[in-house]
């Protein structure tokens, strides 16, 4: 019963929002706020993130701004009872006036994220085509070119994730969350004198469809001509599209988002809090 009314509440909500996605994961925790009628008129949605642990994620639908604080008094909670130290949501822009109400309320804007699409035909690349990549498969079999890229690309992925940490994590086990789905026959890194300069992760996440991952560089040229590289590798392999998960936290994605022509695409946005160690809730 409570399940077709939570449908109902959030049938007028695009199935790609926040507070969907977050519904539809498995043995999520809600919370409903409820009129003098008992009709659902608020409703938030707890998560969380073993690969970062230390925020609780909430994501909430409430018209009635007299539930803000209430609602948020009650996350704050939560987020003290699973002994977490953050507080994030998450929204595309425009902002819904519980969000705008937040960032009244000790709340910023800690990161934005893009994933523009671009088709692959209207990209022209034009480097000399004499430089050299190496594949995903090749570095594997490199025991020193692997720990360069997977100690490199850990410690940038942290830099970028310092907002909301990453947990403690050995390169073996990021190992086991970076490379299994990425392209292991695809150009992934520009190397020099045996040392890695630059490299972006490729993935295929939907068919025909080229995306950007994470990335590293000591020199921004190189970058760009490691993923001039792989655009044309793209092409010939029949691809038709290019996009990627851009971070406003990660300038190299972020340059990247601008450096190709993709279309404009929303902004998903990560608000967020820090508890203070003294934090009492005032509900």
């Amino acid at each position: 019963m409570v399940k077709n009314e939570v449908r109902q509440f959030l049938a007028n909500i695009a199935p790609q929002q926040p507070i969907w996605v977050r519904y539809r994961e498995p043995d999520h925790l809600q919370r409903e706020y409820r009129d003098e009628e008992n009709r659902l008129v608020a409703l938030a949605i707890y998560s969380t993130n073993s690969i970062h642990p230390t925020a609780l994620g909430m994501t909430v639908v409430a018209e009635d701004a007299h539930l803000f604080s209430v609602i948020l008094a009650d996350a704050q909670q939560e987020a003290r009872r699973q002994k977490k130290v953050r507080l994030v949501t998450w929204e595309f822009q425009p902002f819904s006036q519980f969000t705008d109400w937040l960032l009244t309320q000790g709340f910023a804007i800690w990161r934005q994220t893009v994933e523009p699409m671009a088709k692959l035909a209207s990209v022209t690349v034009t480097r000399n085509a004499t430089i050299q990549a190496v594949t995903l498969a090749e570095v594997i079999a490199n025991q020193s070119l692997k720990k360069q890229l997977l100690t490199w690309s850990l410690r940038q992925y942290q830099r970028v994730h310092a907002i909301n940490p990453m947990a403690p994590t050995s390169v073996e086990k990021w190992s086991h969350l970076a490379l299994p789905e990425a392209l292991p026959n695809a150009p992934v890194a520009l190397i020099r004198q045996g040392k890695l300069v630059a490299y972006t992760f490729l993935f295929e996440d939907d068919p025909g469809v080229l995306t950007f991952a994470w990335m590293g560089a000591h020199r921004i040229d190189d970058l760009w001509a490691l993923q001039e590289i792989q655009i044309k590798w793209a092409q010939r392999q029949g691809m038709k599209q290019l996009t990627g998960e851009f971070d406003s936290t990660d300038d190299l994605a972020w340059q990247t988002a601008r450096k190709w022509p993709f279309e404009p695409a929303p902004s998903y946005t990560m608000i967020g809090q820090q508890l203070p160690d003294n934090f009492e809730s005032t509900k």
